[in-house]
């Protein structure tokens, strides 16, 4: 099997509540023990790109827990600000060439609950104008229904509301491409 490289992009801005946080902690503790594997067999990396205002790539979060894919809670403070999903994009973007990842070799899966207030289809295309990467979407919230066609590059774009069925599109993509 070829590695992987999964960036999960989670939107941090103040319009997600504490059901919705609540679900994403859960949702990425279950995603990192069912990737936990694969990890430590180097056949996927996973970077976590946390955006409001601003993105930020978390760091290694892997090394701070012994080379274990774990992943520690987001209180409900870190969430605040916009939804500024286009310095997301431009992340995965410079982390790309920053390592080498081939876009082919890329998943990006993105979490939010409602409208970009930047340019991010700029940013999307500009990061990958030939749509090599695969791209899934797991909506917290109806605003939200609107970018997935766009963030996934499909006209009936498959919409994921419950983490299992997040966390298995996931896996079917590493396994199968």
């Amino acid at each position: 099997m070829k590695k992987k490289h999964i960036f999960l992009l989670l939107d941090t801005s103040g319009s997600m509540n504490l059901e919705q946080i609540g679900i994403v902690n859960h949702m990425f503790r279950e995603l990192f023990s069912e990737l936990d594997e694969l990890y430590r067999q180097h056949l996927i990396t996973v970077d976590t790109v946390l955006f409001s205002d601003d993105a930020v790539l978390l760091e290694d979060v892997q090394a701070l827990s012994n080379k274990q894919l774990t992943w520690f809670d987001l209180p409900r403070e870190t969430f605040q600000g916009r939804t500024s999903l286009g310095k997301a994009y431009r992340l995965v973007q410079q982390t790309c060439k920053l390592f080498d990842y081939p876009l082919t070799d890329t998943l990006i899966v993105l979490v939010t609950d409602g409208l970009p207030t930047d340019n991010f289809v700029f940013e999307l295309e500009k990061m990958d104008p030939k749509k090599q990467t695969k791209r899934l979407s797991f909506l917290l919230g109806e605003k939200a229904k609107s970018i997935i066609q766009i963030h996934t590059g499909f006209k009936t774009a498959k919409q994921y509301k419950q983490p299992n069925q997040l966390i298995e599109a996931i896996k079917g993509v590493i396994e199968h491409g």
